[in-house]
């Protein structure tokens, strides 16, 4: 039964190349992505002086609406 669930998906990729390439490119380019945004986001954690980082916030109040901005 595990080879089946292998076998057919084997089968398909291999009948439709093309769609297959274009399908894991488009995995690879979004993990790839993944993983850079991910890194980028982090910097924090690879500063040295870590522990001295604050973060500034503003909070903006027009009648009844509020939004903030970091």
């Amino acid at each position: 039964m595990i080879v089946h669930y292998i076998k057919v998906p084997a089968r398909a990729l291999w009948r439709n190349k093309s769609f297959a390439t274009i399908s894991i490119l488009g995995l690879a380019m979004g993990m790839f992505s993944m993983a850079y945004l991910v890194r980028e986001t982090s910097w924090e954690d690879s500063h040295q002086h870590e522990d001295r980082i604050y973060r500034v916030e503003m909070q903006y109040r027009h009648m009844d609406t509020a939004w903030s901005r970091s």
